[in-house]
């Protein structure tokens, strides 16, 4: 067999670099998200958020005929709150209104924000919220959150603040296109959970009544029947948002108006807010019964 052809050993040469050469780098592994706090390094909110989150999951995890829900699933959250903020009416407040809203609302507010730094890592987030349900409160969702986090605002910023902020979120429901309108029942939700926090915030009793909470809290004690308030208004321009809820909150308008114009004029804390509500709501209780 004679020597290569020249051109063989050419192409011999050429590939000879790739042969040797050393593969390329592995790529940088993806930075590891925060470990969870261990429980011993909890924030007190981060520890009320975490009793709400072990409740939700061992819920879940029950056979589906012996879960609890709605309004008794809300009652499980508030109590397991209550235990584990083991006095603490702020922490209970800052973590269960956090802990059931999966707006965030709480903590995307910045004077709030520094509250629920390294609560929990994303991984618990995820399965808390996975898990959370749909506590209920009076058979509605959005009455647990609007009497939670307004009992939470109430806490940190003052039951005026709280006040301003429900009613600022619903005259913009009210103002939007596409919104749903100023509802008279949320506010009323709004306007209990900052009873609940100024019925705790009692010098003499305050202590002894988070036990209460802890022991036996049913949400229903707190908020009374409000299903036949006024729903759906809206400011908007006539024939702006026609359609079936449209229709329904102006052929109410007239009853609304009058509802509106007192609950200006009168202040919550001097019972002025639920005078106007049907004569259920004014039997609205100042402790659990």
């Amino acid at each position: 067999m004679g020597p290569p052809a020249p051109a063989a050993l050419l192409a011999a040469l050429l590939a000879l670099p790739l042969l040797v050469q050393e593969p390329p780098p592995a790529p940088a592994p993806a930075p590891s998200p925060p470990p969870a706090p261990a429980p011993s390094e909890r924030t007190p909110v981060g520890r009320v958020v975490a009793a709400v989150a072990a409740a939700a999951l061992g819920n879940a995890a029950l056979p589906e005929k012996e879960r609890v829900a709605g309004d008794a699933l809300l009652d499980l959250y508030v109590r397991a709150a209550a235990r584990a903020a083991a006095g603490d009416a702020r922490s209970f407040l800052l973590g269960i209104g956090h802990a059931v809203d999966p707006t965030r609302s709480l903590e995307k507010t910045s004077l709030l924000s520094k509250h629920y730094a390294g609560v929990e890592s994303e991984e618990e987030r995820k399965a808390r919220l996975g898990a959370i349900g749909k506590p209920t409160l009076r058979g509605r969702n959005d009455h647990a959150l609007h009497f939670l986090v307004s009992a939470a605002f109430a806490r940190a910023l003052g039951g005026a603040a709280a006040e301003t902020l429900g009613l600022s979120k619903e005259m913009m429901d009210a103002m939007k296109v596409k919104g749903s309108g100023l509802s008279f029942a949320d506010l009323a939700a709004d306007y209990a959970g900052i009873r609940f926090d100024a019925w705790l915030a009692d010098a003499k009793e305050g202590a002894a009544r988070l036990a209460r909470v802890a022991e036996g809290f049913r949400g229903a004690e707190f908020l009374p029947d409000v299903s036949g308030e006024v729903e759906g208004l809206t400011g908007r321009p006539r024939g702006a948002g026609r359609g079936a809820r449209g229709g329904r909150a102006r052929s109410r308008a007239a009853r609304g108006r009058g509802a509106r114009s007192e609950c200006a004029s009168s202040g919550f804390f001097e019972g002025g807010f639920f005078s106007i509500l049907s004569s259920s709501s004014s039997e609205v209780p100042t402790a659990p019964v």
